[in-house]
């Protein structure tokens, strides 16, 4: 017997992963909507960035695949790495146990490291695909996506994460 509880709208993210693979898919999430108690707008696209963190491994994946392809808009590759910081919420899920050592922290946000030997890496290959995927993207944009990223050590998770991976479709990525 499956001891999860039934969530009817685990599909959504596969359906929102389907409608970015086009630009007009992407554009759509990535509009600011104002809401009458905020002065700043926000995108749906960093509304549903929490559902990476999902317990149910079908939202996760969806979401990862979703942030996959809104990083094909390099367009928006400075809004994404220095406003929404999408950086932590791709490395969260790859980020794992290791004990990570005091140069390695610094710079390095602390929802990547501060659960310690409790975090649990996405057990998904295919989110993970769609994660390193999604940096690869980033990369790809420019130089400055690159120096920004640096910045967020986005190597010292990876090389981790790496050192692990089982899939070989995700290490060659």
């Amino acid at each position: 017997l499956d001891s999860k509880p039934y969530d009817p709208y685990q599909h959504f993210s596969a359906v929102l992963m389907n409608t970015t693979q086009v630009e007009q898919g992407r554009n759509f999430l990535l509009q600011l909507h104002y809401t009458t108690d905020q002065e700043e707008g926000s995108t749906y696209f960093q509304r549903i960035l929490p559902q990476i963190r999902s317990a149910n491994p079908i939202r996760r994946q969806g979401t990862a695949g979703t942030i996959r392809n809104i990083c094909l808009e390099k367009d928006s590759s400075y809004w994404l790495l220095n406003v929404v910081q999408v950086t932590k919420d791709i490395l969260y899920p790859l980020a794992g146990p290791e004990e990570l050592d005091v140069d390695e922290k610094r710079g390095l946000h602390p929802d990547l490291w501060l659960e310690g030997p409790d975090k649990i890496r996405e057990i998904d290959a295919t989110t993970r695909l769609y994660l390193v995927e999604a940096i690869l993207l980033l990369c790809s944009s420019g130089r400055k996506s690159r120096e920004r990223l640096r910045l967020d050590r986005v190597y010292v998770i990876l090389k981790w994460a790496d050192m692990v991976e089982e899939s070989e479709q995700v290490s060659e990525c």
